[in-house]
């Protein structure tokens, strides 16, 4: 897991995916962590449906949630996928369950335009 973080921040994200799904094959349920690095590393390769899926898996798995910035790129997914009412939800979940340190205006920002735009669209 530390390799897949360290492959991550270098911005390596074929390494990163590989080292994730290392990981994974070892215990799909017990890192969290492991499927949003791997939602990161395909969202960064282009594959959406990919990240999709695994920020879907990390968040389910996340009871504690100790991994938020999971629920940050779901809303960043489902805003691409036009679902934002999902998104804001998602942005929500993040905000309240991010560290006491964290930068939260650009997610705020993020929430606010997809309220806004699930208003647009309705229920």
């Amino acid at each position: 897991m530390s390799l897949a973080r360290l492959s991550a921040a270098e911005k390596n994200w074929q390494d990163a995916l590989d080292r994730c799904a290392a990981v994974l094959q070892l215990n799909p349920y017990e890192f969290p962590q492991a499927h949003y690095y791997k939602a990161v590393a395909q969202y960064n390769l282009g594959n959406d449906s990919e990240a999709f899926a695994s920020a879907q898996q990390a968040v389910k798995l996340d009871t504690a949630h100790s991994v938020p910035l999971a629920e940050q790129l779901l809303g960043v997914l489902y805003s691409a996928k036009g679902d934002h009412k999902s998104a804001a939800e998602q942005f929500r979940n993040f905000i309240q369950h991010a560290p006491p340190n964290a930068n939260l205006s650009g997610v705020r920002a993020l929430l606010a335009e997809a309220e806004s735009r699930a208003k647009q669209t309705g229920p």
